[in-house]
């Protein structure tokens, strides 16, 4: 989020054009419908859960490192932008592990992204951590703010907290996935680096960070009845502002996310 956006082109002529969330995406990822930016251009992205689990193990009781981590993917638990983590990992006991352990928790932060969101069941598919920590099912993401006072970075990363879990940031990680079941894609770090994130002012990422603050702590209804969530609704329409759409532009995207394969599978 870097620059600011320009020529929008409204979002109800891209359903009418390209008839499905699919080919939506693609025009995302392309640039088609407003300027975007890889995500990896932008932040730094790991560790993957898979290094987490190789070199920690999960506990009810801190040891003296006292570090913790947002293991699961609880879709009865999580359901708010802002989260918690949920379990305390110690490095195991080996060297080896015990510095890696250490490298993978210099990488730690307070916005993590699902690699594995459950489409039929989540609530949410990024959160802000009320401490910074690690993931297994989760992904740290660090804004590059070099120099930033830290209330600019929070800034930017509650922003992003917001765009992914809007009805276009969720599209646009389901095209970025791999299926292997059709409700639960997989974000590879490589696809995580991929996602395109539209380009933002200050200005403007302070009005997501607003939308954020406003719905830290209210639990987001399933994709499947968003059109009955209202914290949903409002940040889509921060969304939908920043890009000089209309509310009736965003909600007809809410609706036919809602009707998506992949958000009311039962698998």
């Amino acid at each position: 989020m870097a620059s600011a956006i320009h020529d929008p082109r409204p979002l109800g002529t891209a359903w009418d054009c390209l008839r499905s969330s699919d080919t939506v995406a693609a025009a995302i990822s392309d640039g088609q419908l407003f300027p975007v930016v890889a995500l990896g251009d932008i932040a730094k992205v790991g560790p993957a859960g898979r290094r987490i689990r190789d070199v920690f193990t999960k506990h009810t009781a801190a040891d003296a490192a006292g570090r913790r981590a947002l293991w699961h993917n609880d879709t009865v638990l999580t359901q708010t932008l802002r989260a918690r983590p949920d379990t305390y990992i110690r490095a195991k006991p080996n060297k080896r592990s015990r510095q890696l352990a250490d490298r993978y928790w210099e990488q730690r932060s307070n916005l993590l992204l699902c690699a594995k969101p459950r489409l039929n069941k989540c609530r949410v598919v990024a959160v802000m951590l009320t401490e910074p920590a690690v993931g297994s099912l989760w992904v740290p993401v660090h804004p590059h703010c070099d120099g930033a006072h830290p209330q600019d970075q929070a800034q930017w990363a509650k922003a992003l907290a917001v765009w992914w879990n809007s009805t276009l940031g969720v599209i646009s990680i389901i095209a970025a996935a791999s299926p292997k079941t059709l409700s639960r894609p997989d974000l590879s770090l490589d696809a995580m680096r991929s996602l395109p994130v539209p380009h933002t002012t200050s200005e403007q990422s302070k009005a997501l960070a607003s939308v954020f603050d406003r719905h830290a702590d209210e639990p987001l209804n399933p994709l499947s009845v968003a059109e009955t969530c209202p914290a949903r609704a409002d940040i889509d329409q921060a969304v939908a502002d920043i890009l000089g759409w209309t509310g009736e532009d965003i909600a007809r995207a809410r609706r036919e996310l809602a009707r998506e394969p992949s958000v009311i599978s039962r698998a």
